[in-house]
């Protein structure tokens, strides 16, 4: 992320660079000024040199203004949301109130299938993912193995993490996902699925490691 920004920054610090420049070269020659002399029209006071450094300092300003807008514009854009909030919903389910051990909380989502349709030709190379307590976290799109219409399998992994990865399966508007988030400064992780019930809800849950056998750890199911 940090050698992004520094990358996105170079344009801008070469046109400041050539700015400076340029009023380096006015100050040691005060008659290339950019500001008419009082009572003297501008032409007469400035020579042609003069006329082209004037002419390259506000270039380069508009061009600087230019780059910052652009990479404002893009900074803004926000990540599709993969998961929104359903029109009705009951809440987060905890551990103590979830039947299933292997489930440490749960919560009702509505998937935003659009995103994912290969066919569409508008897949996103990112999406936003919304978990537990506010969080959100960016699943990069790596490859699709498409088997037909609404049957297909992303495999992706998650920004940041590099001991990460994220599988979403499609089939026939249903979904079973994992995404598997290890934080090795931590020595931690967190495993969590995106589920498509026969009843027609579609819910995100954490699961309890501890509610996993050692020879059946979470996601291996997928």
């Amino acid at each position: 992320m940090r050698a992004a920004s520094i990358r996105s920054r170079i344009p801008i610090l070469i046109i400041e660079a050539i700015r400076e420049r340029i009023d380096m070269k006015l100050k040691l020659h005060p008659s290339s000024s950019c500001e008419p002399s009082a009572g003297r029209a501008l032409v007469a006071t400035r020579p042609i040199s003069g006329f082209l450094l004037c002419w390259l300092r506000t270039t380069s300003m508009v061009m600087g203004l230019g780059w910052v807008l652009t990479a404002s514009a893009f900074a803004a854009a926000p990540l599709p949301m993969l998961l929104s909030a359903p029109a009705a919903s009951n809440g987060t389910v905890t551990k103590a109130q979830s039947r299933d051990r292997s489930i440490a909380r749960e919560k009702r989502v509505s998937i935003n299938f659009q995103y994912l349709d290969p066919r569409s030709g508008n897949t996103p190379k990112e999406l936003a993912v919304e978990l537990f307590d506010g969080e959100v976290v960016t699943v990069e799109l790596q490859r699709v193995e498409s088997r037909g219409p609404q049957n297909f399998t992303w495999h992706g992994r998650v920004k940041g993490y590099g001991d990460s990865h994220a599988i979403l399966s499609v089939v026939d508007g249903q979904m079973d996902a994992t995404i598997v988030i290890l934080d090795n400064g931590q020595r931690s992780g967190n495993t969590y699925q995106i589920h498509s019930g026969s009843d027609g809800t579609q819910s995100l849950r954490q699961v309890n490691q501890e509610g996993f056998p050692p020879d059946h750890p979470p996601g291996s199911e997928t």
